[in-house]
């Protein structure tokens, strides 16, 4: 068996790909159909959550970064 699957593993490879791709489409289309289980108005405030804590934290770490304190130049704090 072991020799089968190494003789055969790129193929058992891509079948495992293809297998994890179908199971995230379907969680995926089962969320859209039958609801994530949270209200509208709770999905609302999340998402605004959500987005102000990524574009604050994307703030602060290029504030920290920028500062002349870690001597980083301006390309090197955006990259």
């Amino acid at each position: 068996a072991k020799g089968f699957f190494v003789k055969h593993k790129k193929a058992f490879k891509s079948l495992q790909e293809y297998i994890l791709i179908g199971l995230v489409w379907n969680a995926f289309c089962n969320a859209f159909t039958k609801g994530i289980g949270i209200e509208f108005s709770h999905g609302v405030f999340l998402l605004g959550l959500l987005s102000s804590l990524h574009l604050g934290s994307f703030y602060v770490l290029l504030k920290v970064f920028g500062s002349r304190l870690l001597n980083f130049s301006n390309a090197d704090a955006i990259a």
